[in-house]
């Protein structure tokens, strides 16, 4: 049996919902999804300027699953920047 996702605190709701590229011929690109959770991930980590141990106990997970999560916001982030993708924040 598969273990049970533990319920992640996620106390930043976002006022936007997605980030369009400037340039019209990359709209037609699909959009990168960025779960709320990693959205909390960056904002901890980077705009706050929280460590990986005390962000992961602001959201009640682990260490290492912060840190899988703040990987994948700042490898679809970038992904987003480098390829003038949009981002769509997932509620």
């Amino acid at each position: 049996m598969v273990r049970p996702k533990c319920e992640k605190i996620v106390k930043f709701k976002g006022s936007i919902h997605s980030l369009l590229p400037s340039c019209p011929i990359r709209q037609k690109e699909p959009f990168i999804e960025l779960l709320p959770e990693e959205l909390e991930a960056l904002r901890l980590a980077d705009s706050q300027g929280l460590t990986q141990v005390v962000s992961a106990k602001h959201m009640g997970i682990s260490q290492s699953t912060f840190q899988r999560l703040l990987e994948n916001a700042r490898k679809k982030t970038a992904t987003a920047l480098v390829e003038g993708r949009g981002i769509n924040l997932l509620t």
